[in-house]
């Protein structure tokens, strides 16, 4: 709960399905709830669909149904350019690089490719 509150008090607007919205409201932090891919519109992809999400946190869950929601996100979010992490340690290390880095202006996300060709050997 801690890292969300986090993000939203760097400027971070959340969207999360019912369940976590639910969660993060009981909890004291604000989000816009918003319906699971294969539930009902608006969703994720939406979203995406019109630049409102820069950055995707999702942790697999099992089902037939959240799998497919899971590859339609991964797939739209591959087109669309939308980060996503996908581990509490990834999550984790990245709201602290983002809290180190918040007081030095716009942040920009790089591939690790990107990087790569600014290292010099």
């Amino acid at each position: 709960m801690e890292l969300v509150r986090e993000l939203v008090k760097l400027g971070f607007v959340i969207y999360a399905t019912r369940g976590t919205a639910t969660l993060l409201w009981d909890n004291g932090i604000r989000c816009n709830a918003i319906f699971r891919i294969s539930q009902a519109r608006p969703n994720l992809l939406d979203l995406m669909r019109d630049k409102a999400v820069h950055w995707i946190v999702n942790t697999a869950e099992s089902g037939a149904e959240a799998m497919a929601d899971e590859i339609q996100m991964r797939s739209k979010a591959v087109v669309v350019g939308v980060p996503i992490t996908t581990t509490l340690a990834g999550f984790v290390a990245a709201v602290e690089g983002i809290r180190d880095k918040s007081g030095f202006g716009r942040l920009e996300v790089c591939s690790l490719q990107e990087y790569h060709r600014h290292v010099r050997h």
